[in-house]
Order: C-alpha cells, then sequence, then structure tokens
C-alpha cells in the first residue's frame, strides 16, 4: 500500500499555507475550536471525491458533487476566490513526488488544471496530476489514496448507518462511516478470528457489560449487528448500543483489523468515552504496524497524556489561517511535574517548545 511521506498545501479552507508537512508514524493534531485540525483531515475527503471513492456525505463522488455539498468553491478556497485563486498541493508518495491545481470554474465548482503548475508556489514536482491520473485505478495515486483510511465515527445515533446493517459483499475495507460494520465484523470473524477476538476483548474492557457479536446473514445478502451481554442469553440489537459504546467498537474494529493501511485519519475519537476506554485507545493506536501512520485530531487532554511530545501537532490559527506545529522532544523540565494533558488544559502547549514542521 503506497505510502504518504510529506504533504504540502495551499489554499483550502483555513489552510491558506501548509509547506512540506512530515507524516510521522504518530501525528495527534490538538488545537482549539476551529483552529483548521478537521480541515487537514477533510483535503483526504477531497482526494477521495476527485478519485471517486465513497464518501459518507456524498451519495455520488467526484469533484462536482463534493463541491456542491460543501457550499462551493467560495466555501473550498482559502477566504473565496477573491483571495485564493488555485487551490494547490503536493504529495510525497514513496519518493515520487505529484502535485495538482484546481481552479474555480464559472458554476461555483472546482476544475482540475490541465496544464503543470506555473503560480502555485509549490516546488515543480515530478509528476503533476491530470484527470486521466484520478480514474487509472493502477496508477500511483488512485492506489494510495484508495488505500489510505479516513474515519469519522461521531455520528451514532439510532439513525446511524452502521446501527442498520450492511451488505455481506461490503467486506475489502471498513467504510469511513463504518456503515459497513456488520459485514466487516462477520468477515473477520471467517478470514481473521484473532484478529475478531481481539476486538471482542477490546471492546469487554471498554463496556464491561459486552460479551459478544451474533452477527447474523439474512435473506437477501445483508448482514445484521446483534449481541449479548454477560450473563444474560437474550439477544441484543445494534440500536441497544450506547453511542459511545458504537464509537468505540467502530474504533477498535478500524485500529485492530489484520491488515491495516498505508495511512489511518481519524477525526475526534474520544468523544463519549470514559477515561479508561481512552486508555485502552491509546494502546490500540500506540500498537499499530511500524508500517501504518495515523493522524488523528482530538481535544481531550486525557488522550494526550498517553502519547510524547514529538507524537503532537499543535494547530493554531494566526492571522486567518491554520499554523501546523510539532512540538520540541526536548522540554523534560516541563514532563517532570505536567503531563501533556495538563499542559493543554492550562493552555501552556501554545507557547513553548514547538517548531516549525519538517
Amino acid at each position: 500500500m503506497p505510502g504518504l511521506n510529506r504533504i504540502s498545501i495551499r489554499g483550502f479552507r483555513s489552510i491558506a499555507s501548509l509547506e512540506n508537512f512530515e507524516l510521522r508514524r504518530l501525528n495527534i493534531l490538538v488545537g482549539a475550536n476551529g483552529a483548521g485540525k478537521s480541515n487537514f483531515l477533510e483535503f483526504f475527503a477531497l482526494l477521495r471525491a476527485m478519485c471517486g471513492l465513497s464518501l459518507p456525505s456524498l451519495s455520488v463522488s467526484g469533484l462536482a458533487n463534493y463541491c456542491a455539498a460543501r457550499g462551493g468553491c467560495e466555501r473550498i478556497l482559502h477566504n473565496g476566490s477573491r483571495t485564493t485563486q488555485v487551490l494547490a498541493a503536493s504529495l510525497d508518495i514513496e519518493g515520487t513526488s505529484l502535485s495538482l491545481e484546481l481552479l474555480p470554474t464559472g458554476d461555483g465548482g472546482l476544475a482540475l488544471a490541465r496544464q503543470s503548475p506555473s503560480h502555485a508556489g509549490l516546488q515543480r514536482a515530478q509528476k503533476f496530476v491530470n484527470a486521466a491520473d484520478l480514474r487509472d485505478r493502477k496508477g500511483l495515486l488512485y492506489r494510495a489514496v484508495a488505500s489510505w483510511q479516513l474515519f469519522c465515527f461521531q455520528e451514532a445515533d439510532l439513525a446511524a448507518a452502521a446501527r442498520n446493517g450492511s451488505n455481506a459483499s461490503e467486506t475489502a475495507c471498513l467504510l469511513p462511516d463504518a456503515s459497513n460494520l456488520a459485514a466487516f465484523l462477520l468477515h473477520l470473524n471467517k478470514t481473521a478470528p484473532q484478529s475478531y477476538q481481539n476486538i471482542v476483548r477490546s471492546t469487554r474492557l471498554a463496556a464491561p457489560c459486552f460479551d459478544d457479536f451474533d452477527l447474523m446473514e439474512e435473506p437477501g445478502g445483508r448482514v445484521r449487528l446483534f449481541w449479548r451481554a454477560r450473563h444474560s442469553d437474550y439477544l441484543l440489537c445494534a440500536q441497544q448500543l450506547s453511542e459511545a459504546t458504537l464509537r468505540y467498537l467502530a474504533l477498535a474494529t478500524a485500529l485492530l483489523q489484520p491488515t491495516p493501511p498505508s495511512l489511518m485519519l481519524v477525526d475526534g475519537p474520544e468523544l463519549g468515552l470514559h477515561p479508561h476506554a481512552l486508555a485502552f485507545l491509546a494502546g490500540m493506536i500506540q500498537s499499530l504496524p511500524p508500517a501504518t501512520k495515523i493522524v488523528l485530531t482530538t481535544q481531550s487532554p486525557t488522550l494526550l497524556d498517553f502519547f510524547a511530545p514529538q507524537d503532537v501537532v499543535l494547530v493554531q490559527c494566526q492571522n486567518g489561517a491554520s499554523e501546523f506545529r510539532r512540538l520540541r522532544e526536548s522540554y523534560a523540565n516541563w514532563l517532570e511535574d505536567y503531563g501533556l494533558g495538563e499542559l493543554w488544559r492550562k493552555n501552556v502547549l501554545g507557547t513553548i517548545g514547538e517548531e516549525s514542521p519538517g
């Protein structure tokens, strides 16, 4: 699976200019509300849409539908088209540099530029992405974007797609909103029982009332998620999982899958989780294989305490634009008395121990 080493983004939402940002094994994005953490992840949603790959918010993927769903180019370009005439990006994928430019169109959309970059301010890359590259399933860009996994499990109410079953054939990977959770778990139970049991054990730790799943294949090729509580034979349905438990279950499935991707992106995984569950979540993140890089956004001091300064990227809004700074590794004098979470609670991280990424 093609991995991402560095990325540059210019002119996307709150990101006016992010230059040569290094993706390390752990990339924990923290920052105030509205600083731009989720916008970094959203850029990968844009890439998925450009390649025609699935997104929860789009019934039909594609650049045009993505732009329409996000309010048009004026809401996607940094401060609108009067300020930003070009959305540009460069990605270093396994040593090959790919660059692209998106230009505003007369109907409020965006279109991929057809010629090599001339004024984007990014270094000329080895290859300039064109429309054919986005459709080439054997090409480097498509294979990379298709293999990277973007997850947002925050929608977990009774109407959440993860509760409603899924087609038995939807087993290639866990979908961004876990809408194929039942089918994917059944697939793991059949093909990777050790991974399946790891997910069961992790869920038991976070939700002590949980015992095991009961995944039912129904006529018509649907799989429904049922479960049993400890010390009871009563069969419970997915609608009887709490929102936090459902989110944790989706996270455990993503993080404990047998063949995780080279890049995983997770938005706000801590929502609703008990502090002990956050400890289990941090353990799963840190146990990912070395070949997998993860980017996640968080506001949780408790979760932050489980990571080292070099794992953390501070996102701040400066002069109306997002800035990304990785914390320094060497301020042991602070960590002798405080954890990273406490420094975050005290609003100290934005003023000490910073260095520019890369």
